[in-house]
């Protein structure tokens, strides 16, 4: 931050005599010499000539890019007043952002040499003896206003480019009980938090970054620029302490979506502080995306939970490619925070590992609605995202449409094991040519691995022995790359596949792997439709829950088995989505 006041000072002070907080001695711009404003008896600053009025604060940016922000406080419905950024000291040159009560429009100019170049509008209509917050965006080009932590305005614009000076403007003579006044001015630089950073924790076995070296706490590789997932239920978290009216982007690339329909991009999920989710579809840029998660917090900590939700699959292709140079993916580049606050220590974390691979269940196919649209998956409500909570687990979620143990998916994705060119699996990469190991090792270790899959090899006829062969070799290449994890291979909802899984899995001797079978009286959930799937095919959310409570009872007992024969029988308390698992193991909305 190099530019703070509070304009606290006698009222009826000049703000060329006043100086502020922080970097806040103020001048008038020459091209404006006659203008005029003053220090109110509240602490607060008003126009104080019949001109126009321009002042350039003494802070000096450290770049062009950055913020000026303001609280606007309406006395009377008049006036026009604004906050300048990119401002000459030398010349009416200077990006605005100001509110007109003569139209009734918030709007953004750019000025040169006195000539406007162009202008952005949006209307509103501002309440006497309210205050909005407002903020002028520079980035680059791209240059974009917001009250009270939404955008409003935006302009690509490229005329300024020199950093300038942050300033106010005003356009009329008011008393301290009219027009509209300034307070708490500021202007900062924002702080940008790299994926390194050990405040941003990424999901377990989902992000392939760029960095050499060994792979970090966070599961990003160091030196790393981003962090990229193709697989919808990867999640980042994080922590920032924030200034009051301060706020918190994502920056992505979305450079890779270039090709795919504008209703095929990925979907994200933010949540802030624990509240409801927020749904954003991303779309093809250039350059950095900087998409808000939040615009307007109070003062101290907040928690920020960001979910790759979902990707279209209706089709083999409406996503793109999905493996060998990956198109619907979420690319991360870093955080971006107002300047004023930061990024606090590590994330809490749950104490467990858990790795689950399979379909277009596990990846929230139809989880909210039943035409395989963007809008009706939904990774963040499946069976996999609550047995993680049921098990105390940080969750990688590996799940691809129309995949298989022998079959391939949607969008390129290969075999889930290639028996026959093991080089060629998926198991163990992120994509084509990205080994997910470290050493030739799941890295971090995983406690548990789960493995659901089996449904499309019986819809696309896959034959029994092939899939047999496939389980067993694929748990002997799983445990060479998990030394002392617990594997789950799981008989699919809908029995696919049932005896030849079984039989791959009796195959091979290991301790530490179980076959969990929910058992034949479960099918009819699915392929009788009803309350608990959207298409007759996939679990909606309610289906996500019943099944994900029956997999934590056989799990937990397959864990630590209880010391006499029993079901679970205690509640756990809330889960996610706001459900509570009943002593019967199901769970109840």
């Amino acid at each position: 931050m190099f530019t703070s006041d509070s304009f606290t000072d006698t009222a009826g002070t000049l703000l060329e005599t006043h100086t502020g907080e922080t970097g806040a001695a103020w001048t008038r711009n020459p091209a404006f010499s006659s203008g005029s404003a003053a220090i109110t008896a509240a602490g607060r600053l008003r126009g104080n000539s019949s001109g126009f009025a321009l002042y350039y604060s003494s802070g000096v940016p450290a770049s062009a890019d950055y913020d000026v922000e303001a609280d606007l406080f309406i006395a009377s419905a008049s006036d026009t007043t604004g906050l300048l950024g990119r401002q000459s000291t030398s010349a009416a040159t200077y990006y605005l952002f100001d509110y007109e009560f003569a139209t009734g429009q918030w709007r953004l100019y750019t000025v040169v040499n006195g000539a406007t170049l162009n202008t952005a509008v949006f209307a509103q209509t501002l309440i006497v003896g309210q205050t909005y917050h407002v903020r002028l965006s520079m980035r680059g080009s791209a240059i974009a206003c917001f009250v009270n932590g939404t955008q409003i305005i935006s302009l690509a614009d490229s005329n300024i480019t020199a950093a300038g000076r942050a300033g106010v403007l005003f356009g009329n003579l008011d008393t301290d009980s009219t027009g509209t006044q300034i307070d708490n001015f500021t202007a900062a630089v924002p702080s940008s938090i790299a994926v390194t950073d050990s405040n941003l924790f990424f999901s377990p076995y989902n992000w392939q970054s760029d960095g050499a070296g060994a792979l970090q706490a966070n599961n990003v590789n160091a030196s790393s620029t981003f962090a990229q997932s193709n697989t919808p239920g990867a999640y980042c978290k994080f922590t920032v302490n924030a200034a009051a009216s301060g706020y918190v982007s994502l920056l992505l690339d979305t450079s890779p979506l270039s090709g795919i329909s504008a209703g095929n991009c990925p979907q994200i999920a933010c949540s802030v502080d624990g509240q409801a989710l927020f749904v954003q579809l991303l779309a093809f840029a250039t350059g950095v995306t900087r998409l808000v998660l939040s615009g307007s917090l109070s003062s101290g900590n907040h928690t920020f939970l960001v979910h790759f939700r979902s990707v279209t699959l209706n089709s083999s292709s409406a996503m793109g490619d999905r493996w060998n140079t990956p198109a619907s993916v979420v690319k991360i580049t870093g955080i971006e925070l107002d300047g004023k606050g930061s990024a606090t220590a590590s994330q809490t974390l749950h104490g467990k590992n858990l790795l689950v691979y399979g379909d277009s269940i596990t990846e929230g196919a139809d989880a909210v609605g039943a035409s395989n649209n963007n809008a009706d998956q939904d990774s963040t409500q499946t069976y996999a995202q609550l047995l993680a909570s049921a098990l105390d687990a940080e969750v990688g979620i590996v799940g691809f449409s129309g995949q298989g143990w022998t079959v391939s998916g949607y969008g390129n994705v290969p075999k889930f094991y290639d028996t026959t060119t093991p080089a060629n699996s998926t198991f163990d990469k992120y994509s084509s040519g990205f080994s997910r190991l470290r050493s030739g090792l799941l890295s971090p270790a995983p406690d548990y691995i789960l493995v659901l899959h089996g449904t499309n090899d019986a819809n696309q006829g896959a034959t029994d022995a092939a899939v047999t062969s496939t389980v067993s070799a694929w748990l002997s290449a799983v445990r060479a790359d998990a030394a002392s994890g617990q594997i789950f291979v799981t008989i699919p909802f809908g029995g696919g596949k049932r005896s030849a899984i079984t039989g791959g899995f009796n195959a091979v001797s290991d301790s530490n792997a179980h076959l969990v079978d929910l058992g034949t009286t479960i099918e009819p959930t699915l392929s009788a439709g009803g309350i608990n799937t959207n298409d007759g095919m996939h679990p909606n959310v309610r289906g996500h829950a019943t099944f994900a409570a029956l997999l934590a009872n056989q799990l937990r007992q397959l864990i630590a088995p209880p010391a006499s024969a029993s079901n679970f029988t205690a509640s756990s308390g809330d889960f996610a989505g706001g459900s509570i698992q009943l002593s019967t193991g199901a769970f109840a909305a």
